[in-house]
This record gives structure tokens, C-alpha cells and sequence, in this order.
């Protein structure tokens, strides 16, 4: 190495270079389809024949196409990877357009997603019979907004973060949530943060009961309402003959 080598396994693989990484030939045995071959001619050019992919790349990313007909698709790109194209085979819309990071699009199997200036801003949407999801947010993970419903199930679930503000998110019903968010509103499903380190931050917390009742807790105690009673420095309930009056 790097001057020459030659490897074979027989009928798996086989390899071979001549000053690596500048010649470069392989390939490799797919069970069912047959054998792949690989050329590498850095940096000018290289190449994949096989039964079911072929790709032609040119340039150290200036140029690349690919027909890959066991997912069925053809892929552009003018220099990869900032400039992807990809279509299904014999149609003529590209589904996957992206100038990255000034915008990108992408559309398969009921996914939609989008990004202006990632990561400024990215949305995903998912519907599928009877399951639909979207997502929305800002610098990956400083804010964003999900919601998500099964209409088979009934179940239904919202999660809105900001941070370092608020972290907000509703269940099935069940509405939970804190003023200010650190970490839980960067890792909102994390049941570790949310059990143990977010009520450390937490100025304002709230939570439902299952009987609908929404219990809050400002300035770790010192203010709350639990059980339908304001408790802390004053505890006041509202009592069958105070309705009445």
C-alpha cells in the first residue's frame, strides 16, 4: 500500500488498486441479482454497474446520476450534495429538489417535507389513512410545534417548546407543561430531564388530573392549586354553600 493490491474472495468479492486512491476497481456479489462492479478513477471520474443501479459521478462532486430501479428512482446532482434532483422512473416531476440550505422539498410515501435556509425553518407532514402528523421548527430545536392524531384510536397529541421559555404539550387530553423550559424544552420526551431536572427551572408548572382538574405550581410551591384548593400562604375552597350564595 498504496502502490498495488488485488483481493478475492471467490464468488463474494473482489478488489484490486493501483496507487490508491487513484485506480481503484471492486466488486461484489448480490445473492439473487448478481455482481456490482465499482471504478474509481479519483478525482476525475467514477462509476457502479449493476443488475439493478448504475451511477456516473464526475468531478469530486461536481456531477453525479444515479437509476436505481429496485427503489425506482433517478437522482441528479450538480455538485452533490447541494444540488439534489431525484424523480421516480418515466416521470418527469422531481419530487426531491434541493438547493441546500437555501430551500429543499421532498415528497414519498404520504412524507412532505420542506426547509428555507437550514436551519432557519423546516415543516414535515405525514397522512396516511388515518394517521396524519405535522411538524414545524425554528433552528432545529429552539422552537417547534408538533401535533399528531390516529383516527382509529382517538389518540391526539401536541407539543409546542421554546426555548428557553416554555415547554407545552397536550395528550389526548391530558395538558402538561412549565415556564420557564432549559433542557426539557430541547428534550421534551426525555423522561429522565422532565422527572428529575425541569422542576429545578420550573417558576410555572401545570398538569391534568384524568377527571379533567388542572393542577399548578408557581415558584416551586410557594403558590398552588391541587385537589380544586389554592394552597401555599392562603388555602381557599369553593364549597357547595359559597355556590349557592
Amino acid at each position: 500500500w498504496p502502490f498495488f493490491a488485488r483481493t478475492e474472495i471467490a464468488g463474494s468479492a473482489r478488489s484490486s488498486y493501483v496507487l490508491w486512491p487513484f485506480h481503484v476497481r471492486s466488486a461484489r456479489f448480490l445473492p439473487g441479482r448478481g455482481w456490482e462492479e465499482r471504478r474509481v478513477d479519483f478525482p476525475f471520474c467514477a462509476a457502479i454497474d449493476g443488475p439493478t443501479r448504475h451511477t456516473r459521478a464526475y468531478g469530486v462532486g461536481a456531477y453525479l446520476h444515479t437509476v436505481d430501479e429496485t427503489r425506482g428512482t433517478e437522482t441528479v446532482a450538480a455538485p452533490w450534495p447541494f444540488v439534489v434532483r431525484e424523480r421516480r422512473l418515466g416521470e418527469r416531476t422531481y419530487l426531491t429538489w434541493r438547493l441546500w440550505p437555501v430551500y429543499g422539498r421532498s415528497e414519498g410515501n404520504g412524507i412532505v417535507s420542506r426547509f428555507y435556509g437550514w436551519p432557519a425553518y423546516r415543516r414535515k407532514t405525514q397522512d396516511t389513512d388515518d394517521f396524519h402528523y405535522e411538524r414545524r421548527d425554528a433552528g432545529l430545536v429552539l422552537w417547534r410545534s408538533v401535533t399528531e392524531r390516529n383516527d382509529t384510536t382517538g389518540r391526539h397529541e401536541r407539543l409546542l417548546t421554546l426555548f428557553p421559555l416554555l415547554r407545552a404539550s397536550d395528550e389526548s387530553g391530558r395538558g402538561t407543561g412549565q415556564v420557564p423550559a432549559l433542557l426539557d424544552s430541547l428534550l421534551p420526551r426525555n423522561p429522565g430531564v422532565l422527572a428529575s431536572w425541569a422542576p429545578l427551572w420550573g417558576l410555572l408548572r401545570w398538569d391534568t388530573r384524568p377527571d379533567g382538574r388542572r393542577d399548578w405550581n408557581l415558584f416551586w410551591g410557594l403558590l398552588a392549586r391541587e385537589d380544586g384548593h389554592l394552597i401555599g400562604p392562603w388555602h381557599l375552597a369553593r364549597t357547595e354553600a359559597s355556590r349557592g350564595v
